[in-house]
């Protein structure tokens, strides 16, 4: 709603009051007329017209001005909102970009701080100059080299840290970089350290070198290792061409199946050429196949199963091109390769052949010694035994005759005298017959054998024997055969060397083992001493060791003889038969 202004209402009103006024003052002058009364209306309505007039014109005025005024004040706040939208947006691109200036500006610095300690970490020297060789920036690595710091060292020249030498000598790769336009390597020794160093030139955008980065490595350490690495390599070159064995280098080769085929030779020593027969130069880069066609069938799936699951192997061999007997050494040298170490076992060989045979022959010679041995002791047992049984039955028998007319009691004990001999006879003719025949074990059993040979010894020689004899053992005849014949000797060294009185004879079945023990109580002697021409403790051991067991043999002179046997069933097996 318009609203009149103070100036549009008192312009009007005071037009009025100058026209009551000069009505007032015309009164006056004209002293009051009555006639002239309605002059004072004709005034009264022209002031009151002319003011109405003056009224709706400025109200219309202002209206006018107002619509213009509001009009404007649209368009000016239109104009701001557009303005303060922009100045917004300006804003806030404004503040991203310091955002991402700030960003940027602490990456860089982190950047920065990480290529500084990168650079102060490496431990080769980093150096940046100018074209004059003036020190932009350095690292720490560099700065001790030179005997500084990197704040004294930037801004100085290069060339003021060197003697005057390898300044000179800077200098002029400085120039050659500058003049050449690229890289340049160059090795520089200085106060006994060597240093390979690598110049870098900078370009600008206009292809002018305006900076040089250098970086320089101490390389003495390697220089050193180097060194030591020819010396050893040689001495391990004279060393790989002089050995002994054959060594070679090969790589396994596959078929289009990607199966192993043929392995190639990559390398080998001059050894190897002794033990294959064939000259070193026929030898490098050919393969198996064509050198030793025979051997691909023979060896390939050994040296295949060493590349595939990287573990070695070791065989013995005969090559027949040499004529010689050999052990092979192969392991792994890497995917697909592998190596071999041929060693010429061709004499041992035939020394374990003439040791073979030198076993074999003692072995026969033992046996030998041994039946001899066994006949001559069965020479004494008959004359012993048999041979006085028959000789006292004869007399017996001759006395009966003599006595038969005259003293038929007499002759009657000379016959009871003779029976008893002849049953004595039989006895002994049983024992030695078994003996004999150790096949009688399969029959009998170990038990009945050494039951027969305790009663031969007590009725013979007159020795108490005890026994303590377990079932009969379900082991093989050659377990019976051997413990039969260990006993047997004890029995016979007990009774003709150690002059026992009484002996025990055990067997004792358990559950992993068989033991058998002979113990007397005789003079005793010295296990460990050796008895020249006495075989009976060497032929108990090798009898003991055949079936896998254990034999120990305690005594001392005075203190009697303990023979123990050990050995080792199954404990699957039924402990007795």
């Amino acid at each position: 709603m318009n609203r009149l202004r103070l100036k549009d209402v008192l312009v009007p009103a005071l037009f009025a009051i100058i026209f009551i006024g000069l009505d007032l003052v015309l009164d006056y002058l004209l002293g009051g007329l009555e006639q002239f009364g309605w002059l004072h209306f004709i005034l009264a309505a022209l002031v009151l017209l002319l003011s109405y007039y003056m009224i709706n014109r400025g109200m219309a005025a202002r209206r006018q001005a107002e619509a213009v005024l509001t009009q404007a004040r649209d368009e000016l706040e239109a104009r701001v909102r557009v303005r303060t939208a922009e100045l917004e947006r300006a804003n806030a691109a404004l503040h991203a970009e310091i955002v991402e200036r700030t960003h940027m500006a602490r990456a860089l610095q982190t950047s920065e701080e990480t290529a500084r300690a990168l650079m102060d970490a490496s431990t080769e020297s980093a150096l940046l100059l100018d074209t004059r060789g003036n020190i932009l920036a350095a690292n720490k690595t560099a700065a001790e080299r030179l005997g500084s710091t990197v704040e004294q060292l930037v801004g100085t020249l290069l060339f003021d840290h060197f003697a005057p030498d390898v300044a000179a000598r800077r200098k002029g790769y400085l120039q050659a970089i500058l003049t050449a336009r690229r890289p340049m390597d160059f090795i520089d020794e200085r106060a006994g350290r060597t240093y390979d160093n690598h110049v870098h030139p900078v370009f600008d955008a206009g292809g002018e070198v305006i900076r040089l980065a250098v970086f320089g490595k101490d390389i003495t350490a390697r220089l050193a290792a180097e060194e030591a690495l020819r010396a050893s390599e040689a001495k391990y070159r004279l060393l790989f061409q002089n050995m002994a064995e054959g060594f070679a280098l090969y790589e396994l080769l596959y078929d289009e199946q990607g199966k192993p085929a043929d392995w190639c030779i990559l390398e080998v020593n001059d050894a190897y050429t002794r033990h294959t027969g064939v000259a070193r130069e026929q030898i490098a880069g050919r393969r198996i196949s064509e050198l030793f066609p025979a051997a691909v069938q023979e060896y390939l799936p050994r040296f295949a199963q060493v590349v595939a699951t990287q573990s070695p192997i070791e065989f013995e061999t005969y090559a027949k091109v040499v004529n010689r007997h050999q052990r092979i050494s192969t392991f792994p040298a890497g995917p697909h390769r592998f190596a071999s170490i041929i060693e010429d076992i061709s004499k041992r060989k035939l020394a374990e052949d003439n040791l073979h045979r030198a076993q074999n022959e003692l072995l026969l010679e033992l046996q030998q010694r041994t039946a001899l041995e066994e006949r001559q002791r069965l020479a004494r047992e008959l004359h012993d035994s048999v041979s006085q049984a028959l000789y006292g039955i004869s007399l017996g028998i001759n006395t009966a005759l003599v006595l038969f007319d005259s003293n038929r009691v007499k002759a009657r004990e000379a016959l009871d005298y003779a029976l008893s001999l002849a049953h004595g006879g039989l006895w002994e003719m049983r024992t030695l017959i078994f003996e004999l025949r150790p096949e009688s074990l399969e029959m009998e059993g170990l038990v009945a054998a050494l039951t027969k040979q305790a009663e031969a010894v007590k009725s013979r020689h007159g020795i108490s024997v005890e026994l303590s004899l377990c079932c009969e053992p379900a082991v093989p005849l050659a377990v019976k055969e051997a413990l039969y014949r260990v006993a047997q000797e004890a029995l016979q060294n007990a009774i003709k060397h150690a002059q026992a009185h009484r002996l025990e004879v055990s067997l004792t079945c358990e559950r992993n083992r068989l033991r058998l023990g002979i113990c007397d109580d005789g003079l005793g002697f010295d296990p460990t001493a050796q008895y020249p021409g006495h075989l009976g403790l060497r032929s108990m051991r090798e009898r003991v060791a055949k079936v896998g067991g254990a034999i120990e043999i305690a005594s001392a002179p005075r203190q009697g003889t303990q023979v123990h046997v050990s050995v080792p069933i199954s404990s699957s097996m039924d402990f007795c038969d």
